[in-house]
């Protein structure tokens, strides 16, 4: 395994790490591990990866980022021009080893017209103190149709960083849903660019916490073709002394005119311990 003890982190004090908890990780006592990976459906697991979407950020990669470079496992799924996956692909990542951070990585990859259904599990055996860094890639071509569901059942001892990326082509549909119900500290940072005349995006979470868990979002629609359209909708619940984040921004570009983009976070506080900032 590899030691991480070098790796310098962000401190909360920067605006991409504003409200998180991230000066409570420490992982000058942890290593590069795995996690163990199950899929139903076809799928290809192993290899590079072969999907670069780093452009449709508006902030530079962060340190979790660049990790995930150098030691993702990669699952990647695939469609031909005009195929329609019947069956949802299922895919389970399971944490099992304490001291560890594995770097779960799905790509999927929807050719012209083809469509496909994603969802993709995060569990971790009670008692796991480990780091769990998953990244989703989505490229959808001409007129494909991709939806992509997480969900994650991590135990109270993980915590998740996570991100998602996704670019839509001409007349494309992207459906990203998140259920955030485990983890620690759970953070999720979700992107789509509209890159198509014609294309559109959803983007829905539903979220709660409990205890001292908390979950922290940073998403980002951006708009860089004219007639594109994005929805996004996160709601969320918190009690006890729980804490939810929610960060967003929209981006419509010179050249998007005609675009339509659309942004809630909705909270409720069940304890007055609990927290939420939107």
């Amino acid at each position: 395994m590899n030691s991480l003890s070098n790796i310098v982190l962000p401190t909360a004090e920067l605006e991409l790490w504003r409200y998180s908890r991230i000066g409570e990780l420490d992982l000058t006592t942890m290593s590069v591990g795995s996690v163990v990976t199950n899929v139903v459906g076809e799928a290809e697991v192993g290899g590079r990866s072969q999907i670069a979407l780093a452009d449709i950020s508006s902030e530079e990669p962060d340190v979790f980022e660049s990790l995930h470079q150098q030691h993702a496992d990669v699952v990647r799924v695939a469609t031909r021009r005009g195929q329609t996956i019947n069956q949802p692909i299922l895919i389970t990542h399971g944490a099992r080893d304490s001291g560890t951070v594995g770097f779960p990585s799905l790509e999927i990859d929807a050719a012209e017209n083809s469509e496909v259904v994603v969802i993709e599990r995060f569990v971790s055996v009670d008692g796991c103190r480990a780091l769990v860094v998953p990244m989703v890639k989505i490229r959808a071509a001409q007129s494909a149709r991709v939806t992509y569901v997480a969900i994650n059942e991590l135990s109270r001892d993980t915590w998740m960083i996570g991100y998602q990326r996704a670019s839509g082509d001409r007349d494309s549909t992207i459906s990203t849903s998140t259920v955030a119900l485990g983890g620690d500290y759970s953070r999720m940072r979700a992107a789509v660019r509209l890159v198509g005349q014609g294309a559109s995006a959803k983007q829905v979470a539903l979220y709660f916490a409990d205890g001292d868990q908390m979950h922290d979002f940073r998403t980002l629609q951006d708009h860089a073709a004219p007639r594109t359209r994005s929805d996004l909708l996160f709601k969320g619940a918190v009690r006890d002394t729980a804490k939810s984040v929610y960060t967003g921004l929209i981006k419509i570009r010179d050249n998007a005119d005609k675009s339509e983009a659309f942004q809630t976070n909705r909270n409720l506080t069940l304890s007055s311990g609990a927290w939420a900032e939107s």
